[in-house]
Order: structure tokens, then C-alpha cells, then sequence
């Protein structure tokens, strides 16, 4: 049956018991509820959309989940971490990609700046460093290294090509040597040699 005519209910609507209700003296529609509150619209339930366009604010009480199962994007209440990649976050932001060769997981165009500790747990590759002090422990193989100023090499330095020094050379404690080749060689206090 159907009518072709405008449909006019002046004191609200109940179909079947909650499936919708419109409350006409507080100007609101329940869908799934005979008691909407807060808002215009009060949906008891899921809502499936194909596309929703959101020109205000839009507030999500707990959870947002993106993709299947949140895999895409993660948002979990009440502790407020974000997922990408993961529909299980661990950190308030945890970014997850595949690991491999040449895979970029987060971008950054422009600063950034991390007012905390910054854990590498593998690679870490610079263009450029510029860094006022810098404490590496472990082994470190450094292609060109450029020092304006005092240095100082705490354990066993090893140089696996030459070592140029402009200047002084301080060193204070064992130095053990295959060559050495100089004009000037000047060596003061105790000195042990076995052939020279």
C-alpha cells in the first residue's frame, strides 16, 4: 500500500515496542529506545554507514576502530592509546608496519622533537649530526669523524686506518703501537721500549 500524500503525526510515534520512538514534547527520536536523551538523534545500538560527513564536532565516548578489527586505526578508552597498525596498542602511540628493507612506518616532514629518552632498538642512520654531547658505549665505527676541541676516549679506542692529530696528543695510560713514524718524537717521564 502506499500513499501519496504528505504523512503528518503532531504527537509523536512509537513503531513496535523500541524500534523507533519520537518523543514530540521534548523534540527528540529514539531508535532502539523509548527514552532518547541528550541529543536529537539517540540510537540504542550499532549504526552502519556507508559514508558519514561530519561538519561539528565529533565526540567518541570510548573506543574508535578503523579497518577490521581496528587494524587500520585504533583508538582504546579508558587509557587513551592509539593504534596504527595494530588494533592492540601498548604505547599511547604505537605505530606498526611490516618490517623490511626500505619500509618508511612513520614519516615526519618537518621538526620533531622528543623531550624525553629516544630508544633505537636497531639501525639508526644520519644525514647530518650535530650534537653537544654525545655518550656511545659499545662499538661504534665512525667513516669520518670531525673534532673541534677537547675530546675525550674513555676504554680501548681502536683506529683501523690512520689517526691525524693537529696539535697535542694527551693521553693518560697504555699506548701500544706496531710503527711509529715522525720527525719529532718526544716522549717525557718513564718510557719502556723493547726494540727501538
Amino acid at each position: 500500500m502506499s500513499i501519496n500524500k504528505n504523512f503528518v503525526v503532531k504527537n509523536g510515534l512509537q513503531v513496535s515496542d523500541t524500534l523507533v520512538f519520537a518523543d514530540a514534547a521534548e523534540g527528540r527520536v529514539g531508535i532502539g529506545t523509548t527514552t532518547p536523551k541528550d541529543h536529537l538523534l539517540h540510537v540504542f545500538g550499532g549504526i552502519g554507514v556507508t559514508d558519514a560527513y561530519v561538519t561539528g564536532i565529533a565526540t567518541f565516548g570510548n573506543t574508535i576502530s578503523v579497518g577490521p578489527s581496528g587494524t587500520l586505526l585504533n583508538v582504546v578508552g579508558p587509557d587513551n592509546f592509539i593504534g596504527v597498525g595494530t588494533a592492540i596498542p601498548e604505547y599511547l602511540l604505537d605505530i606498526r608496519s611490516n618490517v623490511s628493507t626500505g619500509q618508511t612506518a612513520l614519516y615526519v616532514h618537518g621538526d620533531a622533537r622528543i623531550a624525553g629518552d629516544l630508544h633505537v632498538g636497531d639501525d639508526l642512520t644520519f644525514d647530518e649530526l650535530d650534537a653537544r654531547n654525545a655518550d656511545i658505549s659499545g662499538q661504534t665505527s665512525v667513516n669520518f669523524l670531525s673534532v673541534a676541541g677537547v675530546s675525550t676516549f674513555a676504554g680501548v679506542g681502536f683506529f683501523g686506518s690512520d689517526l691525524h692529530v693537529d696539535g697535542n696528543l694527551n693521553v693518560v695510560g697504555d699506548v701500544v703501537y706496531d710503527e711509529v713514524n715522525g720527525r719529532n718524537l718526544n716522549i717525557s717521564g718513564i718510557t719502556t721500549t723493547q726494540n727501538l
